[in-house]
This record gives structure tokens, C-alpha cells and sequence, in this order.
């Protein structure tokens, strides 16, 4: 079997223990609002550091681990493909040790979302923006980050790799003209960016559509919530 979908069940940290000992069976997991602490985060945790070939994606979005959970949660992310945590609790000390080890990793890992972790905050995009260059697709939407976060990751971005990230989704995060004044500077880090719902009027999209017109047609990226052309 390939394919695991058991969300939506009261599956608990005895369900995720007992799921860890075929998890190497698995390529994709998705365990989204099962009610694991970070008990069961542990033992699927361990499990997956343990498989031969990585697991391609593992869902946990919608279980209330917090930063304990995200600790224990981090070492197997050297296996892991692609991770979804939105909505976990997570704050900055646990996107830490995310981004830790996703600064380690050997290749680019596709896919982190860690949406709806509200308290995540400028502080997470700090811890955040180390590995950056590491990510294909990043999804950090409502998590209540300004332009001060903003900023930090446009500074990241610019120092970082060359290649550009394929997706980065900040949208429902209320940065303002600043935040979109910063992202202007790195446009041509992304091939798509949601600015949706993120308090931007029109001096932010001026700014915006103006950045995006200096760049070559190549180096210019889909933007959504972009209404100035």
C-alpha cells in the first residue's frame, strides 16, 4: 500500500503508535485531525527516520502538538519529502528545530505547509528563514506575520540560492504596504507568490507591479492578489 488516508478519526496517540510499525509500507500518510499529541508524534516520528527509501509526504495538519510535538517531530524530516503542519500549534521554538533540519538536508525538500499556526509570528519567520533556500514550496498563510517578518524573509531570500522557489504562500497575513514593499526587492526568488487578504492597497500594489515590471518576462513571477498590472 501506498496511499493512507485516516483523517477525521479519533485515532489518538494509540492509533499513530500503532501506525508506526507499518509506516515503512507508506509513501504518503495523512493523519490530518486525529486528535495525536506529541506521544504519537514521537513514535511516527522514529519510525520514519527508520525507513530505507523517504516517505513522500505525511500530513499531521490539525493536531495540537505544539512545539513539543515539532522537537520531537524534526529529526525525520531527513526522510520526508513533503510535510504538512498547518494548523499544529507550532510556535517559534518548534519551527526552529523544523527549520534546523531542513537547513541540514542534503536536497531541497518540496513541501512544508505550515499554515494556521497563529502564534508563529515574525519570531518563526526568524527561525524560518535559515532554510529557505531548501524549500520548493512554502505555505505560511494566517500566521499573523507583519512586515518586520516580511522583511526578514526577503533578506533571506536574497542571500540565498539562486534558484528561485516555486510556490511561497503568504496570503491572510496583514504586512501592509511594507511587507509588499519588501517582497518587492525579491520578486525574482518566486515563480508564484499569494498576496491575498495581506492589508496591501495601492501604494503596495504600485510598488509591486512596478518591481515586477523591471524584471525580464523569464524572472517574473504569478502573483495572486495582484490586481495593478
Amino acid at each position: 500500500m501506498k496511499y493512507l488516508d485516516l483523517s477525521l478519526n479519533k485515532l489518538g496517540d494509540f492509533g499513530a503508535v500503532c501506525l508506526s510499525k507499518c509506516i515503512h509500507k507508506l509513501k504518503i500518510l495523512n493523519l490530518s485531525r486525529c486528535e495525536i499529541t506529541e506521544v504519537g508524534v514521537e513514535a511516527l516520528s522514529k519510525a520514519v527516520q527508520k525507513v530505507s527509501t523517504p516517505l513522500h509526504e505525511m500530513n499531521l495538519s490539525e493536531n495540537m502538538f505544539g512545539d513539543a510535538g515539532a522537537l520531537l517531530l524534526s529529526p525525520c524530516l531527513l526522510n520526508l519529502k513533503r510535510l504538512d503542519v498547518s494548523n499544529c500549534a507550532i510556535k517559534e521554538v518548534g519551527m526552529g528545530a523544523i527549520s534546523n533540519t531542513i537547513t541540514n538536508l542534503s536536497h531541497p525538500m518540496e513541501y512544508l505547509n505550515a499554515s494556521f499556526n497563529n502564534e508563529l509570528g515574525d519570531g518563526g519567520i526568524a527561525a524560518l528563514s535559515q532554510c529557505l533556500h531548501k524549500l520548493r514550496k512554502l505555505h505560511i498563510c494566517h500566521c499573523n506575520i507583519t512586515s518586520a517578518g516580511i522583511k526578514l524573509l526577503s533578506e533571506a531570500m536574497m542571500i540565498g540560492s539562486a534558484q528561485p522557489m516555486e510556490v511561497l504562500r503568504v496570503d491572510r497575513n496583514g504586512f501592509g504596504n511594507e511587507g509588499a514593499l519588501a517582497l518587492a526587492h525579491c520578486l525574482h526568488k518566486f515563480k508564484r507568490i499569494d498576496v491575498r487578504y495581506c492589508s496591501i492597497n495601492v501604494d503596495g500594489q504600485v510598488a509591486l507591479s512596478v518591481a515586477i515590471r523591471r524584471l525580464s518576462q523569464s524572472e517574473r513571477p504569478v502573483i495572486s492578489g495582484l490586481y495593478i498590472q
